[in-house]
């Protein structure tokens, strides 16, 4: 991640230095395309930093079990809730 870090870093700088005297005279204008993938890139950037620091850091690490641990209890409390309407019988035996 730090070397993809820094790509878009000399993306960035060579953006800064050289963007608008980038002459083109395709009617795509492939200077927007780079542009769009460069910010496309840090955002993938950023949310990857985000998922490693919320899977790792202590208090993200507990938020990421709760939401285990939530959806395991739905999942339980549908099948018991299934149990206890008294029909044991699955749609293969009906």
């Amino acid at each position: 991640m730090i070397i993809e870090g820094g790509w878009l870093s000399a993306g960035v700088a060579w953006f800064v230095r050289n963007y608008f005297t980038c002459k083109t005279i395709n009617p795509m204008n492939p200077k927007e395309t780079v542009l769009g993938m460069v910010v496309c890139n840090w955002c993938i950037l950023f949310s990857v930093l985000i998922t490693v620091w919320c899977t790792y850091e202590a208090a993200g690490r507990s938020w990421v079990k709760m939401k285990q641990y939530q959806r395991s209890m739905r999942e339980s409390e549908s099948k018991f809730q299934y149990k206890r309407s008294g029909s044991t019988r699955n749609w293969r035996q009906r």
